[in-house]
């Protein structure tokens, strides 16, 4: 077994891990989203230039990422998981034309904006309604019956399309006004009105909900740094950057790692409530022989010793 030794931390089997316990460290990541893997493909590198650049970042301490979980950037609906639920919501066996033609609707409302985004909604409805004398009026005719059963207004679904991350249907910030919002504490916070629109039309996932995601990590070199150019530019040489540096939160730390691969996901906790994993999903660390799992940790209070004070 080989052991690298830092000032707090050790790699341990290839974890990240506490330099007395050896056992693997618990940190936490505030969002808003409900996914399992994290992507870096949604890095904002634009807005990251200003900070450490492109990392996915954890804290030791769950209040900063409650706080980074209701931060002003993260206030919108994620694009994918949004069309994903909408389409199940509207293409059903007995609603497919009405309801893939209003999906078409709210995409091109999503990419054109409101009023181009119907010219080029109006181009498939014609085609979906080819055989109708006025494919238009057929559309509307059977959208008002379609409405009536899934108390569905197309026009509600329109202004929940403003809230949409990256809709050309409302005016964004730029970028030196998302980073005057991080850096003022300012919240864009989605209305609450959106939000129970989409509850009640069947929505789940794509709702934003503050959370933060507790996860282990796999890594094999750490830079301990205060220099945020150093971080900026380590990416070559380590999978893990310990910033302490301008701009942390708190003045807790910040955990930077390089690749989703590294971060083994343990559970989320939404409205500081833990939400607990059937016994099927559990996983388990086996740790020089000892089996420590996730309801080892909530019901044996073993998370004083996991996570970082």
């Amino acid at each position: 077994m080989e052991i690298f030794k830092l000032s707090n931390y050790i790699i341990n089997n290839g974890l990240l891990s506490h330099k007395n316990t050896k056992y693997p460290v618990i940190l936490y990541h505030g969002t808003n989203r409900c996914f399992t893997k994290h992507d870096t493909q949604r890095f904002r590198s634009e807005l990251n230039e200003f900070y450490q650049g492109d990392w996915i970042c954890y804290s030791p301490s769950e209040d900063v990422a409650w706080d980074y979980s209701k931060a002003a950037r993260n206030q919108n609906i994620d694009t994918d998981q949004f069309f994903k639920e909408l389409k199940q919501i509207l293409i059903k066996p007995d609603t497919k034309r009405v309801g893939q033609a209003t999906y078409d609707v709210a995409k091109a409302v999503y990419t054109y904006g409101f009023e181009k985004g119907w010219e080029v909604a109006e181009k498939n409805i014609n085609k979906y309604y080819a055989k109708s004398e006025v494919p238009m009026r057929e559309y509307f005719k059977e959208l008002s019956k379609f409405e009536k059963i899934k108390n569905f207004d197309i026009n509600d679904l329109c202004d929940i399309l403003e809230y949409v991350e990256g809709s050309k249907s409302t005016t964004e910030p730029d970028l030196s006004e998302q980073v005057h919002l991080m850096l003022n504490a300012r919240i864009l916070a989605l209305p609450h009105h959106a939000s129970e629109y989409m509850k009640d039309l069947g929505f789940k996932d794509s709702i934003p909900e503050a959370r933060i995601i507790a996860s282990h990590f796999k890594c094999s070199s750490i830079l301990e740094t205060s220099d945020r150019e150093e971080a900026k530019n380590a990416q070559e040489k380590y999978d893990l950057v310990i910033y302490s540096g301008e701009g942390t939160v708190s003045g807790e730390p910040e955990f930077l790692f390089a690749s989703p691969k590294q971060v083994l996901m343990k559970y989320h906790v939404v409205e500081r409530k833990v939400m607990k994993p059937s016994e099927d999903d559990v996983m388990a660390y086996k740790i020089e022989k000892e089996c420590l799992t996730i309801k080892q940790i909530l019901n044996k209070k073993e998370l004083d010793v996991l996570t970082l004070c």
